[in-house]
């Protein structure tokens, strides 16, 4: 269960830790990515500013990117919870890219960053990845492709893409996203 937020929930994560006997640097992880997280948490309703015919046209400008690159992918769009709003698969996209996409894109909305800036971040630094083991429990994923919504600084959803590499999968996340700027 994920503890309650804020300096709270850090707190409890302290001490359930010191009760628990855990390692001082699993714990510093933990409290990291609640704060983390609380400094990017979105709304938990959706944003009506995302609408349906919005991520359509937000999907097939990734669709696009993708069949121009000749990578066949798992796309998605969610809203500002990070929940799906649009999700395809691109004839001969695997199975894979479905399950991980979904998850990219979440991961965009919750930390209101490009999932690359995350990845880039757990490279420099072993306490993001842990905290990800530790915390995400399979709802984020350090994975390049999914890029946050925004309007008005404010994160209305994600873009994600699949079954490429990192850079085909920015690539198309970008390019999808593109298609938002050109909406809004």
């Amino acid at each position: 269960m994920f503890p309650p937020s804020g300096v709270q929930g850090v707190r409890g994560i302290l001490v359930q830790a010191v009760e628990a006997g855990t390692r001082p640097r699993t714990c510093a992880a933990r409290a990291e990515a609640l704060l983390f997280s609380v400094k990017y948490r979105p709304a938990m309703v959706s944003d009506p500013r995302l609408e349906l015919r919005d991520a359509r046209r937000i999907l097939a400008a990734g669709e696009e990117k993708a069949v121009a690159l000749g990578v066949a992918m798992a796309l998605c769009v969610s809203d500002a919870a990070g929940e799906p709003v649009v999700l395809a698969r691109m004839d001969g996209a695997s199975i894979a890219a479905v399950r991980s996409v979904a998850a990219k894109a979440r991961t965009a909305v919750h930390f209101g960053r490009p999932t690359s800036e995350t990845v880039d971040r757990s490279r420099v630094d072993p306490t993001v990845y842990a905290s990800f083991m530790t915390v995400g429990q399979g709802d984020w994923v350090l994975s390049m492709g999914g890029v946050p919504l925004l309007a008005d600084g404010v994160v209305v959803g994600a873009v994600a893409a699949s079954g490429g590499s990192g850079d085909e999968d920015v690539a198309v996340a970008e390019a999808a996203a593109s298609a938002w700027t050109g909406l809004r």
